[in-house]
């Protein structure tokens, strides 16, 4: 999958009419940092972290490419501190967005920053939840605003 996935980024980045520089597909250490976030480690990590049972629902990523070049990754999840068999969702929501893989200010960091927000979640259904931020999803994409998308 990591030797296929550098050539499905470049090909679906470039559907994006105008929207970004394509020489930056070729830069490996962008592809690498996207590989680690869409694993399971930042989700796991983030639940040791945080003493929150790793009982993990439902979890979505996605990959977002702005107008403006940046390329940030997000990461949802219902958690729960019950271990219900069967259970597809739980009480909540966990979110974490990372910051722009591209940005120059990394330096030589060896390790991604990401935000998080947790909250009560509002259904069972991963997909709805996510539907309601595509307001300030759309902000981000479209003009590098990411707060409102890092704070809902």
């Amino acid at each position: 999958m990591h030797l296929e996935f550098p050539r499905w980024l470049q090909q679906e980045l470039g559907r994006i009419p105008g929207a970004i520089d394509l020489g930056m597909t070729s830069e490996w250490s962008v592809v690498d940092r996207i590989m680690y976030f869409i694993s399971a480690s930042p989700g796991f990590d983030f639940a040791m972290r945080h003493k929150v049972p790793p009982r993990i629902l439902q979890p979505k990523y996605m990959i977002l490419a702005s107008n403006g070049g940046q390329v940030r990754v997000a990461w949802f999840a219902f958690v729960s501190n019950h271990a219900d068999p069967g259970a597809t969702a739980g009480p909540f929501v966990v979110k974490l967005v990372s910051e722009d893989l591209r940005s120059a200010d990394r330096g030589l960091r060896t390790f991604s920053k990401f935000t998080y927000t947790t909250r009560a979640a509002s259904c069972s259904d991963m997909e709805k939840i996510i539907s309601a931020m595509v307001p300030s999803i759309l902000k981000g994409v479209d003009q590098d605003k990411w707060d409102a998308f890092e704070r809902a």
